[in-house]
C-alpha cells in the first residue's frame, strides 16, 4: 500500500471532520445569538407592557383623587348651604320675635307716666332700682320709690319722687348709718335736688346724702339732734341750710366740700368734730350763737375755708378764737 496516499487520506478525513465541527459550532453560535435577540425583544416588550400598566394605574389613581376632591368640595358646598339656610331661618325667626315684642313695648312706654307702686316686700336694693331714670329728662316720669331707713329699721321711712327730685324722710327717732355709701337712695343720688326731713326725725345718718351732687335745698326739723359724719359730703350745690336750735353735734366731714356760703351754729351745739366744714371754698361767714364756744378742733374744722372768712360770736362770749 502506498503510505503517502494513506496519510493524505487520513489527513483529508481529519480536515473534513474539523470542517464539519467548525461549521456545527458556527451554526450553534448563530442559533444562540438568535435566541439572545429573541430574549431581548421579549424583555423589551415586557418593559413596554409594564410601562403601559403603570401609566394606566396612575391615570386611574388620578381619576379617583379628582373624584374624592370633587366629593369633598360637594360636601363643603352642602355644609355652606345648610349654614346659610339656618342663618336665614334665624333671621326670619328674629324678625317674627321683634314683630311680636314691639306692640308689647308701646303700652309700657305709654304707661310710664303713671306712678309705679313699689312692692313693700321687695328688698331695699330692688326698690332703689325702680328709681333709675331711663330717659333724658326725669320730668317725663312719676316713679316713686320708698323703704325703711331707720336705726331700728321701720322707725323711719324714705320716699323719692323723681318728678320733683325730692327725697322725703319721715318717722320717729334716729336714722341708720350708711357706711361706704350704702344709703338705699344712693343709686338715685344724681337726681336728688331737694331733701325734706320731717318732724320727729332726730338724726341724719352717716353718709346719708353723700355725693348728692345735684342737691340744692335741705329742710330739717326742730327735732334734729345730730348731723352725722360725712352726711352732706361733696354736695357741691348745697349753698344754704338752717340748723335748728336743739341740734347738739355736727359730725366729722359733715359739710365737707359743700357750696355753703354762710352757716349759723345754734347755741345748743356743743360739739363740732374734725373737718366738719373742710373744703367749703365759698364759706365766708360763720355765726356762733352760744356764749360759750363748743368743743371744736382748733386747726382743721374749717380747713381750706377762705382766709378772708369771718367768724361771729356774741359779745362777751368765751372760748372763741379767730384762728379757726
Amino acid at each position: 500500500m502506498d503510505k503517502p496516499k494513506v496519510r493524505r487520506a487520513i489527513l483529508a478525513v481529519f480536515l473534513s471532520a474539523a470542517l464539519i465541527m467548525q461549521t456545527s459550532g458556527f451554526l450553534n453560535g448563530w442559533q444562540l445569538k438568535s435566541n439572545s435577540d429573541a430574549v431581548i425583544n421579549n424583555t423589551t416588550n415586557y418593559v413596554a407592557e409594564a410601562d403601559n400598566t403603570a401609566n394606566d394605574a396612575l391615570e386611574a389613581v388620578s381619576d379617583e383623587v379628582v373624584d374624592v376632591q370633587t366629593g369633598e368640595l360637594a360636601l363643603q358646598t352642602d355644609d355652606t348651604a345648610t349654614e346659610t339656610n339656618d342663618a336665614a331661618a334665624n333671621y326670619v325667626e328674629g324678625e317674627q320675635v321683634a314683630s311680636a315684642v314691639e306692640p308689647a313695648i308701646e303700652p309700657i312706654i305709654a304707661d310710664v307716666s303713671e306712678p309705679v307702686v313699689v312692692d313693700e316686700s321687695a328688698t331695699e336694693e330692688d326698690k332703689a332700682l325702680n328709681t333709675i331714670p331711663v330717659g333724658d329728662s326725669v320730668s317725663t316720669r312719676a316713679v316713686v320709690a320708698s323703704g325703711n331707713c331707720g336705726a331700728q329699721g321701720s322707725n323711719l321711712q324714705w320716699a323719692f319722687d323723681d318728678v320733683t327730685g325730692t327725697l322725703t324722710i319721715t318717722g320717729i327717732g334716729a336714722m341708720a348709718a350708711f357706711y361706704n355709701m350704702t344709703a338705699p337712695w344712693y343709686i338715685t343720688r344724681n337726681y336728688i335736688t331737694r331733701v325734706v326731713i320731717e318732724e320727729g326725725v332726730t338724726s341724719i345718718g352717716t353718709e346719708a346724702f353723700r355725693n348728692c351732687v345735684e342737691l340744692i335745698n335741705v329742710s330739717v326739723p326742730s327735732s334734729l339732734e345730730s348731723v352725722g359724719t360725712s352726711c352732706f359730703y361733696s354736695c357741691g350745690k348745697l349753698t344754704d341750710i338752717t340748723l335748728p336750735n336743739g341740734l347738739r353735734s355736727i359730725g366729722s366731714y359733715a359739710f365737707n366740700g359743700t357750696g355753703l356760703r354762710s352757716i349759723v351754729i345754734p347755741s345748743s351745739v356743743s360739739t363740732i368734730n374734725s373737718y366738719a366744714f373742710r373744703y367749703c371754698a365759698s364759706l365766708s361767714k360763720v355765726t356762733f350763737l352760744n356764749t360759750s364756744a363748743p368743743s371744736i378742733s382748733a386747726t382743721d374744722t374749717f380747713l381750706n375755708a377762705p382766709a378772708s372768712g369771718t367768724i361771729y360770736y356774741p359779745a362777751g362770749a368765751t372760748g372763741y378764737t379767730d384762728d379757726w
